[in-house]
């Protein structure tokens, strides 16, 4: 009896049931055994019924490491990690493969080196004529390094969605920072607008409201004539200007919170000058101050709030005949430059300094070596209903030789 260890590498049961010698192609099965044996790419072996191996070829060797004598007779069980046989995996592959004729399987395998590889797997029944059982035919491919290239790929593709989603949550992290550092700006801006508002309350309130509490002691106790009269005059005085004042911090609050009410509807800018210059004609009289007005032809209408321009224009123009000397001119343009309409207001007054100019426009301001009364929030609210109507203010100044107040807004298209 020859035992199987003595067999050529794949001599022992054919991969089909031709005539002895000669395969169903037409080639023997020396050629046969010569083309299974060159194959080096697969491991492509036989085995019994019973799962023994019968057969090697060279890639078998080269991807299992085992040599022809080292295998044949064996159990295929060999190449299956411990806890697979353990559970009766491969059996199970065998009885598969028997019961459908193909049984195809993507798993660990084991090398003679102990060492693992990922094996692509194809078992497949081989029977007789007659259909009884002779063995299978198994082929096995390493794809160790296409799984591993896919577990790169994957493990490439986890680290850049983990780096994705790092990237977002630290953009989400410097957005909420932003938005921490704006409240926190707006917080300090709140504050500081309170104790602004805080100490012009204490300071600019104290007077008129003193002025009211003396002048009424006094109208108590003295008749009705021209002293009363006075009295009663200096009262609706001190009462007006702490109206004036209260009605400035609700602008500025309104301003400051982006709530300020602006009612857009067509306006004429020349027409809001006229009403301007004859609303103050008793002040620019009593000054003895020359008020021009020059409008270019064809200016267009605006979309603007009338009160609330007219607010505007008074505050610039009772600035300029405030700052100008008695006797001083003042001048008020109405001008069209591309889209839209400027008006400004030129004084022959006597000016702002280099370092006050940049702060005309902040509130509570009042230059430092200014005598006039005021909470200084004039020049701050008409930036505010400029900047509401879309548009932009400005001032130019020299010391000695006057100041020009100026703010554009945009004119509407023509129909």
């Amino acid at each position: 009896m020859t035992s199987p260890h003595d067999s050529a590498s794949v001599e022992r049961t054919p991969l089909s049931a031709p005539a002895r010698g000669t395969s169903s192609q037409g080639i023997s099965d020396e050629q046969y055994r010569l083309i299974v044996q060159s194959i080096k790419d697969y491991a492509v072996f036989m085995l019994s019924p019973e799962g023994r191996i019968l057969s090697w070829n060279e890639g078998a060797r080269l991807i299992k490491g085992y040599t022809t004598p080292e295998v044949l007779g064996r159990s295929f069980e060999i190449f299956y990690p411990q806890e697979a046989v353990n559970d009766g995996f491969p059996r199970r592959e065998l009885k598969e493969a028997a019961r459908v004729g193909r049984f195809e399987d993507e798993g660990w395998r084991i090398r003679k080196d102990g060492s693992r590889f990922w094996a692509n797997v194809v078992i497949t029944a081989i029977r007789d004529s007659e259909g009884t059982l002779v063995g299978f035919a198994k082929v096995t491919r390493d794809l160790t390094s296409r799984r591993l290239a896919e577990e790169q790929a994957r493990q490439l593709a986890a680290e850049q969605a983990a780096n994705a989603e790092a990237a977002r949550r630290n953009e989400e992290l410097h957005q909420l920072n932003v938005q921490l550092e704006s409240a926190l700006a707006l917080a300090e801006r709140s504050t500081r607008v309170r104790d602004e508002v805080l100490a012009v309350v204490a300071h600019d309130l104290r007077n008129p409201v003193h002025t009211v509490l003396g002048a009424a002691g006094v109208v108590e106790i003295i008749p009705r004539g021209e002293a009363h009269d006075r009295h009663v005059q200096m009262i609706q005085r001190a009462a007006r200007r702490m109206e004036r004042l209260i009605s400035d911090l609700v602008d500025v609050a309104s301003i400051e919170s982006g709530t300020l009410s602006v009612r857009k509807v067509p306006v004429d800018l020349t027409l809001i000058v006229t009403e301007v210059v004859e609303l103050l004609e008793t002040q620019i009289r009593e000054r003895s101050i020359k008020v021009t007005s020059e409008v270019d032809p064809g200016i267009p209408v605006i979309m603007g709030d009338h009160d609330r321009l007219m607010q505007v224009l008074s505050n610039l123009l009772g600035n300029a005949i405030k700052f100008t000397p008695e006797g001083g001119n003042v001048r008020v343009r109405v001008s069209r430059n591309g889209d839209q309409v400027v008006v400004s207001v030129a004084d022959t007054g006597i000016g702002i300094s280099p370092t006050d100019l940049p702060h005309v426009f902040e509130r509570f301001w009042r230059a430092r070596d200014s005598s006039t009364k005021g909470a200084g929030l004039g020049l701050s609210i008409a930036s505010g209903i400029v900047e509401a109507h879309g548009g932009k203010i400005w001032a130019e100044s020299e010391l000695g030789v006057g100041t020009t107040m100026t703010f554009a807004l945009p004119a509407t298209p023509p129909q």
